[in-house]
């Protein structure tokens, strides 16, 4: 799916009002790379933006305030179905290798083949929900499509426990991220560290990361 600021609004059936009460509790923080990133934005030309997430409302209508046409290319959606293919098949082995981040994991979701020259790509918590197979894999993949000089942005846990899938983060207009699925935290987490994901990210550079109160990590990345 793709949506161009230039179309106008238009209304956009998302993730919002089928949660419900799945979401257990919603954690709030300031985010100061995030900020950094969307001051970036260009204001004398369209820029691309790339999407991994489930489309959030409230999200898409943020971006397309900006002179930004957006790509979500359904990636954690499909991502999800294939782990449930694979956790009918070996759910213990499964859950090793999530925890461990080792093992030869999935085919992760290929991005959309038209994408090229993306300026911004979001992938924000997808990462820990990743082996490092899966990892390298993906960033072949955003390398292929991001251009040199664009920026990727992530989300890092450095808590033991994560949520039991990819959480919903929500862009407030107050330079804050709401992070919904906080308050189920019963998943092990692979843990990566900043060295980590330099290594298994082959093709970025890390310019900027900060610690938020909650425990996750925002970090950004450069294409080289």
């Amino acid at each position: 799916m793709s949506l161009d600021a230039r179309q106008g609004r238009r209304v956009i059936h998302t993730i919002d009002d089928a949660i419900g009460g799945r979401v257990s509790a919603t954690n709030r923080s300031r985010v100061a790379v995030f900020q950094k990133i969307i001051s970036n934005f260009s204001e004398d030309r369209r820029i691309d933006i790339m999407d991994l997430a489930r489309p959030i409302e409230k999200n898409i209508e943020f971006f397309l305030d900006y002179n930004a046409r957006l790509h979500y290319p359904d990636f954690t959606y499909r991502l999800l179905e294939m782990r449930e293919e694979q956790r009918e098949l070996d759910s213990d082995e499964l859950n090793d290798e999530l925890s461990s981040g080792e093992g030869n994991g999935i085919q992760i979701p290929s991005l959309l083949p038209e994408l090229i020259d993306i300026d911004y790509a979001f992938i924000w918590d997808l990462p820990q929900y990743l082996t490092r197979s899966e990892l390298k894999e993906l960033a072949l993949q955003l390398g292929d499509v991001i251009k040199r000089g664009g920026y990727l942005y992530l989300i890092n846990s450095t808590q033991a426990k994560i949520a039991p899938e990819p959480m919903h983060c929500r862009i407030m207009e107050d330079g804050y991220i709401k992070f919904d699925g906080m308050g189920k935290m019963e998943r092990i987490s692979p843990l990566y560290s900043q060295l980590d994901i330099k290594e298994l990210m082959r093709g970025f550079s890390i310019t900027s990361s900060s610690l938020l109160q909650n425990g996750l990590q925002e970090i950004m990345l450069i294409k080289d």
